[in-house]
């Protein structure tokens, strides 16, 4: 993949791709809304007692002095929220789509002088090696990840007739081994995956075995065979950063445990298994706008 132009991206894209793309190399972050009560963090890194926090700005070109006004105001912004709210750090980041220089980086050591964690420039080069890392996100953000990944989702549903519950499952498992390989590849926020099971001697779905952090499983099943698929965050800002509406009607006689477990569900949260449902709108395997 050809590196990042960033100089052709507006600060807003590059501190939104630069968030994701650290979301993705340190999956328990978590990014801060941009707002006067963000502390000067854009990204949280927990590390058990303390984190690692990282300050990005879209800055390409040259790193004036009011650019370097900026860092500074971040800085200090930073150092007054972690002291009012006993924060005790394990590194502070400055991340830049732009090398500093080395009077830059002697300006950064003054500032962040005295204080008990490392302090660190990360540059152009950090940010490509990330870009080159995780190269999904590039495209998904900035070229046409996006629309082949919603394609590829499309030929899911039809292959697998996830989005005709009165279909068969696919008959083709290298189909859907192709199809498999292809959604890894190209969605960055969430991994997908699927299992072939034979069906009970009663004749329906052994229970889901649900990988720790699925998010949502889908099942498809004949008279002989159930396929289930299961999505799975990456990250943890996952949800949030690629929320995905939907709609469905859950079905379910008065008064029986499937109705119960609903209500239970609506009030209390509690995770659903094996209610059927119609009507369905939306959901993981349907791209947001």
């Amino acid at each position: 993949m050809a590196r990042v132009e960033w100089t052709r991206l507006s600060g807003n894209e590059i501190e939104a791709v630069l968030g994701v793309l650290l979301c993705r190399e340190h999956p328990t972050a978590t990014r801060v809304k941009a707002s006067r009560g963000d502390g000067g963090i854009d990204v949280w890194v927990p590390e058990g007692d303390v984190a690692a926090v990282f300050q990005i700005k879209g800055y390409t070109g040259k790193i004036d002095s009011t650019r370097l006004r900026h860092i500074e105001s971040s800085w200090k912004t930073l150092l007054v929220y972690i002291k009012e709210n006993f924060i005790t750090l394990s590194a502070w980041y400055l991340v830049t789509p732009e090398n500093p220089t080395k009077e830059q980086l002697s300006w950064l050591r003054e500032l962040t002088q005295g204080v008990a964690f490392p302090c660190v420039w990360r540059g152009l080069d950090f940010v490509d090696g990330l870009a080159a890392k995780y190269p999904e996100v590039i495209d998904y953000y900035l070229r046409d990840g996006k629309d082949r990944l919603e394609a590829t989702v499309q030929r899911l549903l039809s292959v697998a007739g996830l989005n005709n519950p009165a279909a068969s499952p696919a008959s083709s498992i290298d189909s859907l081994k192709e199809l498999h390989e292809a959604l890894n590849q190209f969605d960055p926020h969430f991994y997908y995956d699927f299992s072939v099971e034979t069906l009970s001697a009663d004749g329906t779905c052994p229970p889901v075995q649900l990988t720790p952090g699925t998010v949502a499983a889908a099942r498809v099943s004949d008279n002989k065979r159930c396929i289930t698929y299961k999505i799975i965050p990456r990250f943890n800002e996952a949800i949030k950063e690629r929320p995905v509406p939907g709609s469905m009607t859950l079905i379910a006689e008065p008064g029986s445990a499937l109705q119960e477990q609903i209500e239970d569900w609506a009030k209390f949260g509690t995770p659903l298994r094996d209610v059927p449902a119609k009507d369905v709108h939306g959901g993981l395997f349907t791209e947001s706008g």
